[in-house]
């Protein structure tokens, strides 16, 4: 029978062993940082997409207040309503009589995004002048 045996006459079979160990554990550490940074990616992802609905969803409550500033001038804004997986809302303030200022504010998930936009009431309909984000947590 033949051993595996080195020049002075020692088994090498252990060192085999400790080789396979440490290149499994080479391997599961690659892969466990892999995994992580999957995960990472996966999260920013998420949150991006959340990000962008949030936008569309305030962009949709400032149409939504235009519309009804076009059909009457008198709107105060537009009530808390489902919208896109989400909520919508707006408040309408006229600090003069061809100014209107609208307040909307969007809730999808956990977050909510409010946007500011001065709007100048015309013959043609209703034109945002400006318009600007607002902190989550901020009055009017």
């Amino acid at each position: 029978m033949v051993t595996a045996r080195g020049r002075h006459g020692r088994s090498e079979s252990g060192h085999a062993l400790v080789f396979a160990l440490v290149a499994l554990l080479m391997v599961s550490v690659a892969g466990s940082l892999l995994a992580g940074s999957l995960l990472l990616h996966l999260r920013t992802a998420r949150h991006e997409a959340d990000a962008i609905r949030l936008a569309a969803l305030a962009d949709a409550a400032v149409a939504a207040s235009l519309a009804e500033l076009a059909a009457s001038p008198a709107s105060r804004g537009v009530i808390e309503r489902d919208f896109g997986g989400g909520s919508i809302a707006s408040d309408i303030d006229r600090p003069e009589p061809e100014l209107a200022v609208v307040v909307a504010r969007a809730v999808y998930g956990r977050s909510t995004r409010r946007v500011r936009a001065e709007v100048r009431l015309t013959a043609a309909g209703p034109r945002v002048i400006a318009w600007r984000p607002l902190p989550p947590a901020a009055a009017r």
